[in-house]
């Protein structure tokens, strides 16, 4: 079962999920320095402002009447009601500051998601030299190797995976939204994220044969959009629910990571859904072209792996 193998795989390789929480990190750290600092002067005068309404010693004030449960805390509340407008009107008259800020925000975002993307094909091109012939290749030195083609991936990756993606997560919050209007609080969460699991994984599934027909068979990273895809046409559905269920075991995963150690999990969890996602595309594409593999020391042969041409 593809499931399985990808598992066994993502144990025997899990120090790429490492890799990929340091790329994260030093990523979102250089990009935040780096905006932080064109930021910072455009919101000096407005900040300025709004520390002078004094904002921050009445937060400060109210937390410590809170825990004596001193009475006044009332009065307290009553007084940063009033300083919240204060800081709404200056945001207001800062009208211009406030969306040059949001621009330089957004324009970050957007090149972070870029930037990430690109550790997508070096965690595919890794992967693939372990399973094609047990081979170990860095990381760092992969990533220099993949640049060119990685750049243009995520460039392809942002006109075409990435709004698929978006339009789940609009549609999933319009169906929440839906349900608990109409009434149905209970069932909107389980009903909203299933439809964004069977969403995503369809998503997942049409782009699964993209990277891994680049790394696996070399293609060009545009033409490989085309041709790996078909690759797995023909046994969509059962490429989709394997898919599924992967996307499945990893919002468990990452969910109960997240909660239960108060979400520093997810800083671990994330990457390694990411990863086991990339490896379940291997495998598919792996199986759907009848190639052997590796998934621990040993080779995956025709006998232990079924071929999904034949499902």
């Amino acid at each position: 079962m593809p499931v399985k193998h990808s598992l066994n795989i993502l144990i025997s390789k899990y120090s790429v999920v490492f890799k990929m929480i340091v790329y994260y990190a030093i990523l979102l750290l250089l990009l935040v320095s780096i905006a932080a600092g064109i930021v910072a002067p455009i919101f000096a005068e407005m900040s300025a402002e709004i520390q002078s309404t004094g904002v921050g010693s009445q937060v400060h004030l109210f937390f410590n009447e809170f825990i004596h449960g001193d009475s006044s805390i009332i009065e307290t509340f009553q007084a940063i009601g009033v300083t919240v407008g204060t800081i709404i009107d200056i945001v207001k008259h800062n009208n211009t500051a406030v969306i040059n800020g949001l621009v330089v925000i957004a324009v970050f975002a957007i090149l972070y998601i870029y930037l990430i993307s690109f550790a997508n094909l070096v965690c595919s091109d890794v992967i693939n030299n372990f399973m094609n012939s047990n081979s170990r290749f860095g990381f760092i030195s992969n990533f220099i190797y993949n640049l060119g083609r990685s750049a243009l991936y995520g460039l392809l990756y942002m006109i075409t995976y990435l709004p698929a993606t978006i339009i789940g997560l609009v549609a999933t919050y319009f169906i929440g939204y839906g349900l608990v209007k109409g009434g149905a609080i209970l069932l909107a969460f389980p009903i909203a994220v299933l439809f964004f699991l069977v969403w995503q994984s369809l998503v997942l599934t049409v782009f699964a044969g993209w990277l891994p027909a680049i790394v696996v068979d070399k293609k060009n990273v545009a033409k490989a959009l085309v041709t790996g895809p078909q690759k797995l046409f023909k046994n969509f559905g059962y490429c989709w629910m394997s898919v599924f269920v992967t996307m499945f075991l990893c919002f468990i995963f990452v969910s109960a990571s997240t909660v239960f150690t108060f979400g520093i999990g997810f800083v671990i969890a994330f990457p390694t859904a990411v990863v086991a996602v990339k490896i379940l595309e291997l495998v598919l594409y792996y199986n759907a072209n009848g190639y052997k593999f590796y998934e621990t020391d040993k080779m995956v042969t025709e006998e232990t792996m079924p071929n999904i041409e034949e499902q």
